[in-house]
């Protein structure tokens, strides 16, 4: 009985050994496979998420964009207050305005005073006399009295008179004068004084 009780003994713990061996094995295997089980899972995800990524272009952010986006340009407010000050000052005009006065405005001519330089600037032209004419040069030449007993010579383009007499011309005979004055209204009239040489006595009887 000891003999078959030892030799089921040694048995059994032999069973038990090569179970325990199997086993093992066989945990082995199942790390090895849920390992590689592992690992191509995380390719597959890789994968997945390098392509999702190459596939969606990157957004700019919402300060970049912010930035970039153009701004109206303000309009200058000189215009405005340039426009405005037109229009009051048009205003203004056309309540000033009479209408019944007539648009078109007449513009004369005012005549230049002259400054007095010589002594026969000081008379009118009927107190001065003609006494003689140089006549057949290039420039005639005129003498003439005034009121004070004094000849004095002229030529073309002198001034003579208190009107603002200017020689035209010197003729055989007679000096030519141009006066011109203002009336009241503001015209300007153009008028021509003739100083003539007196004739002889025996002309004059003639005539």
């Amino acid at each position: 009985m000891d003999r078959r009780s030892q030799g089921s003994g040694v048995r059994s713990q032999k069973s038990k050994e090569v179970c325990s061996r199997q086993y093992a094995v066989g945990s082995c295997y199942l790390s090895q496979f849920s390992c590689f089980l592992l690992l191509t899972a995380c390719c597959l995800l890789l994968t997945v998420f390098t392509g999702c990524q190459q596939g969606t272009p990157p957004q700019p952010p919402a300060q970049q964009a912010k930035k970039e986006a153009p701004k109206p340009a303000a309009a200058p407010p000189a215009i405005e207050i340039k426009e405005e000050t037109k229009k009051e000052e048009t205003a203004i005009t056309a309540k000033q305005r009479n209408p019944f006065k007539s648009f078109i405005v007449k513009v004369t001519e005012k005549p230049t005073v002259a400054v007095p330089k010589t002594p026969l600037q000081r008379y009118e032209l009927e107190q001065l006399k003609l006494v003689a004419v140089i006549w057949g040069v290039n420039s005639p030449i005129a003498m003439v009295e005034a009121p004070d007993g004094k000849g004095y010579s002229i030529k073309k383009g002198d001034l003579i008179g208190n009107r603002n007499g200017k020689v035209r011309r010197i003729e055989k005979d007679r000096v030519v004068v141009e006066e011109r004055f203002a009336e009241a209204s503001g015209e300007v009239i153009t008028n021509e004084f003739l100083i003539k040489l007196p004739l002889p006595k025996g002309e004059e009887e003639v005539r």
